[in-house]
């Protein structure tokens, strides 16, 4: 094991660690987003007239999830830290409380057909390994028709933003610094080398859009400038030609 690769036991440690720490979070509605993300709207809203139904994986606060649900989709909401489904009106947003890096609670998705997976902010909470290990997952599922997925860029920095260094790709920080040190969350910075990788893995899927996202803030009190990066990109099932005989 290299110096920038983390135990087993370390790792299943630290992922029960930010389970707590997300599920303090979300149960906190301070914190709960209401609104969709802005450059996921702007990118899935052109194909929702052909589209049924979503998955939604580590759904949070489930924002992007009531919008989808709004626009009469159904949605499988999906996240490991969410107790219960927040929209239990919606009758279109079924939620699953999965976690999608255990390989025996992912294989659900298989008994569906879902048209869409969202993956927003999702896989640059994941160490790289399970990141990959999902999208060779969904790579392989025949009834998907897209996927929106976004990555953290190494391109980021503050110290709100990146935090205290684990691997090499990997990075814990406190989740908010109104609920304490100890709730953290991993962030995983993707290279534009790991994301031609990921975009590798998914090779059953072309890119259709691509969108960068710069955001700056600062700290409270402090004149010390965070800058989160993001690249969002909309991916479409390739069809296969079907040669007759």
């Amino acid at each position: 094991m290299s110096k920038n690769e983390l135990s087993k036991k370390k790792k299943n440690k630290i992922k029960i660690n930010l389970r707590l720490s997300w599920k303090a979070f979300n149960q906190n509605r301070k914190f709960s987003y209401k609104t969709p993300n802005e450059s996921l709207v702007q990118m899935v809203s052109p194909f929702l007239k052909n589209v049924n139904t979503f998955i939604d994986l580590g759904s949070g606060s489930q924002n992007n999830s009531l919008w989808l649900a709004e626009n009469k989709k159904k949605v499988f909401s999906i996240d490991y830290a969410q107790k219960n489904n927040i929209y239990k009106n919606k009758k279109n947003i079924i939620f699953k409380n999965i976690d999608l890096t255990n390989s025996e609670e992912i294989k659900f998705i298989q008994q569906y057909k879902i048209d869409f997976v969202i993956m927003h902010q999702f896989i640059d909470h994941l160490f790289l390994e399970d990141a990959f290990d999902i999208l060779k997952f969904l790579n392989k599922i025949i009834n998907i028709e897209y996927i929106y997925i976004s990555f953290l860029k190494t391109k980021s920095f503050g110290s709100q933003v990146v935090g205290k260094k684990l691997t090499k790709t990997s990075y814990m920080s406190p989740i908010s610094k109104r609920l304490g040190a100890k709730f953290k969350e991993l962030h995983t910075f993707y290279s534009d080398k790991n994301i031609k990788k990921s975009l590798k893995i998914l090779n059953n899927f072309s890119v259709t859009n691509k969108k960068e996202v710069a955001e700056k803030y600062f700290e409270k009190n402090k004149n010390v400038k965070n800058f989160e990066v993001t690249d969002h990109y909309l991916l479409k099932k390739i069809k296969k030609p079907n040669y007759c005989r």
